[in-house]
């Protein structure tokens, strides 16, 4: 046919139109539309349009970080005569970050001025807290915390004094209006994120080295708080676990032998009180197996021995 090499080669031409004319969705794209969903793309212009000092979002971007992790986020207060200061995160689960505000006032007790009392402000809601505590250290702190990934919170609380961890009076910002949750007797070290909130003092160690590893080790734990029951929970999870010292700790010889209360003690004041009752020190990354919880942790080193360890200074503060 004398005719068919232009037909050719207009069929080449249209194929060759084809192929450049229709744009291909690239990759990239691809996942740009899957990221901005619409409830991504909500949540990100009400952070852009909250947070409008550059140095807010950082503070943001740093909350999330410990939630994450199942960790508190702390401020921890200075000696200046008034604090004043804000915290903004979504608190309730609406997408829209809200503006929590605090100011501290100063009291005195018998030896200096304390942080006595402090007022909250958020979403219109106002509460006053006063210090309480037998220490009479003051407010120390404010912070953040989810005790339940599953509801719709994100908690604020107080922690009053830090001898033996003090107390951490939790609050929730409901319907807009501030509402007290729980006190809670050694501070909030960390929580499991599905209710249980674990304390200082609740643990195998005095406190865990959360700061080295950025994270909580709930297999240490002998007691936790339980937001549903409004109550402490002994667990024996521990007991027939190989265990690897992440510290030196002492271990007595009788249960009697244990510190189990009393004001702080430096190095020299526990030294002097374990002389001749210690059957071993176990020094770090040595291993041993807890053998039973009774007012104390009976356990049995790598080398045999049987000893006691716990109580309130188990660990050199």
């Amino acid at each position: 046919m004398k005719n068919s090499p232009y037909i050719l080669l207009i069929f080449f031409a249209i194929v060759l139109l084809i192929a450049t004319g229709c744009p291909k969705q690239t990759p990239t794209q691809v996942v740009q539309k899957n990221e901005d969903s619409a409830e991504n793309i909500q949540l990100k212009t009400s952070i852009k349009n909250n947070l409008e000092a550059e140095d807010e979002k950082p503070m943001y971007d740093t909350i999330k970080k410990y939630i994450d992790n199942n960790l508190p986020y702390k401020i921890n207060f200075s000696e200046s005569n008034l604090e004043k200061g804000q915290i903004k995160y979504d608190f309730n689960n609406d997408k829209k970050i809200e503006t929590l505000e605090y100011s501290l006032i100063k009291g005195k007790n018998y030896y200096k001025n304390i942080n006595a009392k402090i007022i909250f402000s958020i979403a219109g809601s106002s509460l006053e807290q006063n210090y309480f505590d037998e220490y009479e250290e003051g407010i120390v702190s404010v912070g953040v915390v989810d005790i339940n990934k599953q509801d719709n919170y994100v908690e604020f609380f107080t922690d009053n004094g830090f001898l033996r961890g003090g107390v951490s009076v939790v609050y929730r910002l409901i319907d807009n209006d501030i509402q007290e949750i729980a006190r809670v007797d050694g501070g909030i070290l960390a929580t499991s994120g599905n209710g249980k909130i674990y304390y200082w003092g609740g643990n195998l160690y005095e406190e865990q080295e959360i700061s080295t590893s950025g994270k909580f080790n709930s297999d240490l734990v002998l007691s936790y708080y339980d937001m549903d029951k409004k109550e402490y929970v002994n667990t024996t999870q521990i007991i027939g676990k190989t265990i690897i010292s992440d510290r030196e700790i002492r271990v007595y010889r009788r249960k009697e032998d244990l510190v189990t209360d009393g004001p702080p003690m430096t190095e020299e004041e526990i030294n002097q009180n374990a002389e001749g009752k210690l059957v071993k020190i176990i020094e770090k990354n040595m291993n041993f197996k807890v053998l039973s919880i009774e007012n104390g942790i009976k356990i049995r080193t790598e080398d045999g021995k049987v000893g006691w360890i716990g109580g309130f200074h188990m660990v050199s503060d």
